[in-house]
């Protein structure tokens, strides 16, 4: 995944894991990925 500095991302999931998953993706971005 690679997205420029301030830009907007979107994830959509299906499934009955769907919502653990997006919250787990938006996380990670909001930690920078953990780097």
């Amino acid at each position: 995944l690679k997205a420029a500095h301030g830009q907007t991302l979107h994830f959509r999931a299906s499934g009955r894991d769907a919502q653990s998953a997006v919250a787990a993706l938006v996380a990670l971005v909001e930690r920078d990925f953990d780097g």
